[in-house]
């Protein structure tokens, strides 16, 4: 499990965030493992603040949710879903 804090102190004044403005999480169950992807950011004191968390278990993934386990890896790899969007 991986969770990440990444802190940008000099966002330019009168920026806002306009996404995500809701955390993106995605989450994956085979067997009995559970896999997470969650990024949220929000602006707090003119500071950008992003969060993000990935937990990919140790486990082996069955023939039958292998599909499911793909889709989920491309998922949480397309770069809009780590990309944040500002606006003046």
């Amino acid at each position: 499990s991986v969770t990440e804090q990444y802190t940008f102190d000099k966002l330019p004044k009168g920026y806002s965030l306009i996404k995500p403005k809701d955390p993106i999480t995605y989450s994956l169950k085979t067997g009995n493992v559970e896999m997470l992807f969650s990024i949220s950011a929000k602006i707090d004191n003119g500071k950008l603040i992003v969060d993000r968390v990935v937990n990919i278990p140790k486990t082996i993934v069955s023939k039958d949710d292998y599909p499911k386990f793909y889709k989920f890896i491309s998922t949480i790899q397309k770069p809009l879903n780590t990309v944040l969007f500002l606006k003046d």
